[in-house]
């Protein structure tokens, strides 16, 4: 299912400090409210990095339409680097796919708690 150019859709936004000292930028768009659209920035266009997040958020997306959120998280969580981060609220974030994992379950939590991280 693609989505149309001439609807609105609901987008979020996280913004997730890395490791590296780097911000990870993450929108989840939803289509009929879930998530359906995962886009992933780091750094400039066409370095290394925005190549290896595009990737991953293609690879996401892909995931989203085929398997639950929380599968998806599960498989994120935990990919880990010899540093890590630690968040305002105490969460840990030690990789990239980690920081994509973590704006996944804040998503959920907003949606099924009314978390407004």
């Amino acid at each position: 299912m693609n989505l149309k150019v001439d609807t609105t859709y609901d987008s979020f936004r996280y913004s997730i400090p890395l490791p590296n000292r780097a911000k990870a930028n993450i929108f989840i768009t939803e289509l009929e409210g879930s998530p359906h659209t995962i886009t992933y920035n780091i750094g400039k266009t066409g370095s290394s990095e925005s190549a290896w997040c595009n990737a991953l958020a293609r690879m996401t997306t892909f995931a989203l339409q085929n398997t639950s959120l929380d599968e998806v998280i599960g498989e994120l969580s935990d990919i880990a680097t010899d540093r890590y981060v630690e968040l305002d609220d105490k969460t840990i974030c030690r990789s990239g796919p980690e920081a994509l994992a973590i704006a996944l379950r804040y998503y959920r939590d907003m949606k099924l708690l009314g978390d407004k991280r």
